[in-house]
């Protein structure tokens, strides 16, 4: 996340650990982490949505989730990038701020944080500086697998659990139960489980999931109690997964059903993650542009399946796959031509998307293929047509789909709410 040239970043980092234990010492919140291959920030968002409207809340802005972004989101400050005056002036507000916080009064009681992991040892280094008392474990998938990250999924399991492993006896651990891998966790925890899923063995459980056009609706049951949800502003069956952690952390610091439904239902996904945006002519842009994966790009498009239009895939790469990367994109381009009726290729690996279309009979003539989000969004610009549905998704290093939205967008004035990236370091970057 962070590249640091002149100043070591083993010192800044050691600096900004001892601050964060120091702060968390005269603070003393209870600290609410989450973990997962995918779905952190979103859940993170939906966690706080619920605390908030009945605790005083702290929740780390965006998706500062690696060592330095867990450390600079408890310190309260932005990332220095490679600038040592700005990390010179982040480790002294630092200390000033934390000199001045009076133990007696701390400025909130619930601390929620999400913790990522792009190499064996990065949870657990996380965990040394600081120890969560409710642990959320989202899902586990095949991510960061490039070289010198993951070897293997069990690999991204094993690290991820160590999150949920440190939660104290007392405290409370919130395990995906559809998870294959997480599952195994149920009986080797020594804190207290609530599972969420939509498995019959989920102690809180959705089922009869509804989701199109409409928007997300499903049956809540807990505690032999059944309760039918509406959520007309999400998108996707995939988003019960970040719900349900919400409500449950919603339970634990005593908030009523009632309490926590009406806190969700001002809850409003990240930028990047399925939003929906006016476009020109009359279109629909699904922005999906945050990240992408293999699971999450199928579950997109699924999304998008469900809708009624023209529907247009602009897919970018997905990164740090590894020697899967080929095969992955492949893959996906064949799910692709069930779907879509156009096909967008955006980055280099990308392009295996439209070899895989191609191979299950995608007409070669409805598929286009670029280096660039800026060059396929002036190419595309003069053929949307009212109606259309755009998803858009890919990763987000040297892909940034968010530059092929921002030109489509009927209003895009409204970009630096709406889109995912829009700080100075990434639009003065050129993609």
């Amino acid at each position: 996340m962070i590249a640091l040239k002149k100043i070591p970043k083993a010192i800044i980092l050691f600096l900004l650990e001892k601050l964060v234990q120091w702060r968390l010492r005269k603070i003393n919140p209870k600290i609410v982490a989450i973990t997962g291959s995918v779905g952190k920030t979103s859940t993170k968002e939906a966690i706080y949505t619920v605390v908030s409207a009945k605790k005083t809340t702290h929740c780390a802005k965006k998706n500062y989730n690696s060592d330095f972004g867990t450390f600079l989101a408890i310190l309260e400050q932005e990332t220095g990038y490679s600038n040592p005056i700005k990390w010179l002036g982040i480790l002294f507000n630092s200390f000033l701020q934390t000199w001045n916080l009076n133990k007696a009064n701390p400025p909130y009681q619930i601390l929620i944080l999400e913790m990522g992991a792009d190499k064996p040892g990065d949870i657990q280094y996380l965990i040394k500086a600081l120890r969560p008392f409710i642990g959320v474990f989202t899902t586990i998938k095949p991510v960061h697998l490039a070289k010198g990250q993951f070897t293997n999924l069990e690999s991204i399991f094993q690290e991820k659990s160590h999150l949920v492993k440190s939660v104290p006896e007392n405290g409370w651990a919130i395990l995906n139960c559809d998870d294959p891998n997480i599952i195994r966790l149920e009986h080797e925890l020594t804190c207290n489980l609530i599972l969420f899923g939509t498995s019959p063995k989920a102690d809180l459980r959705a089922e009869n999931i509804r989701h199109g056009k409409n928007g997300l609706s499903f049956t809540i049951t807990y505690e032999k109690q059944s309760h039918d949800l509406h959520f007309p502003h999400l998108l996707g069956r995939h988003q019960v997964y970040v719900l349900l952690p919400a409500i449950a952390v919603g339970f634990l610091i005593g908030m009523p059903l009632k309490a926590i439904l009406d806190a969700l239902q001002t809850f409003e996904l990240p930028p990047g993650r399925l939003n929906l945006i006016e476009a020109i002519n009359d279109s629909i842009i699904i922005d999906s542009s945050y990240n992408a994966s293999p699971d999450t790009m199928v579950s997109a498009l699924e999304t998008l399946n469900d809708l009624q239009g023209r529907k247009i895939a602009v897919l970018g790469s997905m990164n740090e796959l590894g020697d899967y990367s080929k095969q992955e994109h492949l893959r996906i381009g064949k799910f692709v031509s069930k779907i879509a009726t156009i096909l967008i290729t955006i980055g280099q690996d990308a392009r295996y998307y439209a070899d895989g279309a191609r191979s299950a009979g995608m007409p070669k003539e409805n598929i286009y293929c670029f280096e660039a989000a800026a060059e396929a969004a002036q190419f595309f610009k003069p053929h949307l047509r009212k109606n259309d549905l755009i998803l858009v998704k890919g990763s987000q290093n040297k892909i940034c789909l968010e530059n092929f939205i921002k030109p489509l967008m009927r209003y895009p004035e409204k970009a630096s709410s709406l889109l995912v990236r829009q700080e100075d370091h990434w639009t003065k970057t050129a993609f």
